[in-house]
């Protein structure tokens, strides 16, 4: 438990991706396979671009035709956006 902005205590939750229920069955191994965007590294600005071409670079590599490759970024006051993308 940490301390919330209240003062009172609040827990702190994994990801989603950590606490997803088991009747999705996606094989963790799948899920943020090479770190996500502070592992990576995390420039003010260029993260969103260097998610997406991290993401087409790993698909390049190992991807298949016809393989689909998702990223998706959090922004400030709740905002966030996302790129799907198909291996042609």
């Amino acid at each position: 438990m940490c301390p919330g902005s209240s003062g009172r205590p609040s827990r702190v939750r994994p990801p989603p991706t950590a606490r997803a229920p088991p009747r999705r069955r996606i094989a963790p191994e799948r899920l943020n396979r090479a770190g996500g965007g502070l592992a990576r590294g995390h420039p003010i600005g260029a993260s969103g671009a260097i998610a997406l071409v991290r993401l087409l670079a790993d698909m390049a590599r190992e991807a298949p035709p016809g393989a689909l490759g998702l990223t998706a970024i959090a922004a400030a006051g709740g905002l966030g956006s996302a790129a799907l993308i198909e291996k042609l």
